[in-house]
């Protein structure tokens, strides 16, 4: 009888283990910065390509960028036709990203064509403690839309979408 409880807790113990492994294996340290892009009315298709590929380009100077996607297969949002999402190692990257000399020289091409866009950047939550973003149930959600008029910065509800 003791052998059976001693081998009940002990393959409890392992698969709880197990899972918890498996869970963690579940929770990258990077962060994803994805931005979906409506351009400037009379904006080329040879110049969306160009910036599209500027975003590539700039994975190639900024060592803190892990991946590039610039293929959207599907954007919401009226007159949003085109996405970017670029994965960094960490919020330090990211951090260290903005204003940088590969960001301005990728903002020369891109910015002068883009008419409006939102930012989202994801993180577990453990990752954007240490960014300073706070957190809706479940799902952390900074957004920014950013216009020829300014910018707005807040949260997304996993719910409604709606900003908080």
């Amino acid at each position: 009888m003791k052998k059976l409880i001693l081998t009940a807790v002990a393959a409890m113990a392992l698969t709880m283990g197990t899972m918890e492994a498996a869970s963690a294996a579940k929770k990258p340290k990077t962060v994803i910065h994805v931005v979906t892009i409506k351009w400037k009315p009379g904006t080329t298709p040879e110049q969306i390509s160009g910036a599209l590929q500027g975003a590539e380009t700039v994975a190639n100077t900024y060592k803190g960028i892990t991946r590039v996607w610039t293929k959207a297969l599907k954007v919401q949002g009226s007159g949003y036709t085109h996405a970017i999402v670029m994965e960094f190692k960490d919020e330090k990257a990211l951090k260290d990203y903005t204003d940088s000399p590969a960001q301005k020289e990728w903002y020369k091409i891109y910015l002068p064509l883009r008419g409006e866009s939102t930012t989202v950047v994801l993180a577990n939550p453990e990752i954007a403690d240490k960014l300073g973003v706070a957190f809706l149930p479940s799902i952390p959600l900074l957004a920014s839309v950013a216009g020829a008029g300014g910018g707005f910065l807040g949260l997304l509800s996993p719910a409604s979408g709606a900003s908080a």
